[in-house]
């Protein structure tokens, strides 16, 4: 019997690393760039390596710049502007670096889902939800839908407009609360890496 090859972050070459709560793809690789995919029950899909391969640059490389992103803005940018005398030259610096910074992580972001969304599917990862050993699994994909909450929803409805508003009342609360957040954001994202870092060989796995 051919030993099972897994391409993907989330699997590996053992059964005690697979789902037990779902029935999962198992890929087995095959001449001419293609994997064939069984469930138990027989079904076989067939996908692109390259599609797969793609995905998956398009995946890391987003998360390292969205990310990296976030981590300069919360241990550079935000503390120079909190030791800015002037709260208006503050504010003014901070919508100056934020509006272009939150174009491209719009960008990243939706790409980065996109790119997950896609391997998961092609994958029929979806039953590592029910997984609990897969904790790194749900925290990327909560970390991602509160920064797509943020960046999408929240920022264009009211949240750039309050934080202008809070600001202009009390620019140095209103900096070191948007410091705390963003230091918790950084905290998370980094845990749900290091966490899926480990997970796919076979450490930080509980339950």
């Amino acid at each position: 019997m051919r030993r099972p090859y897994h391409p993907t972050y989330a699997l590996r070459p053992t059964s005690n690393a697979l789902p037990k709560t779902a029935p999962t793809y198992v890929p087995y690789r095959l001449d001419g760039g293609l994997y064939y995919l069984t469930k138990p029950k027989g079904d076989i899909v067939f996908m692109s390596a390259w599609s797969l391969a793609l995905a998956r640059i398009i995946h890391v490389v987003g998360i390292v710049f969205w990310i990296g992103g976030v981590a300069f803005v919360t241990t550079i940018v935000i503390p120079a502007l909190r030791r800015l005398p002037s709260g208006e030259e503050r504010l003014r610096l901070f919508e100056a670096i934020e509006g272009r910074f939150s174009v491209q992580a719009r960008v990243v972001t939706l790409a980065t889902g996109i790119a997950g969304i896609y391997m998961v599917q092609g994958l029929d990862a979806w039953g590592r939800y029910l997984d609990l050993s897969f904790w790194w699994f749900h925290l990327m994909t909560i970390v991602w839908l509160v920064f797509t909450l943020v960046l999408f929803v929240l920022e264009p409805l009211f949240l750039n407009r309050w934080f202008k508003s809070f600001a202009e009342r009390d620019s140095d609360r209103a900096f070191r609360l948007l410091h705390r957040f963003h230091v918790l954001l950084l905290t998370v994202s980094l845990i749900a890496i290091a966490g899926a870092v480990a997970g796919v060989r076979g450490f930080l796995r509980f339950g």
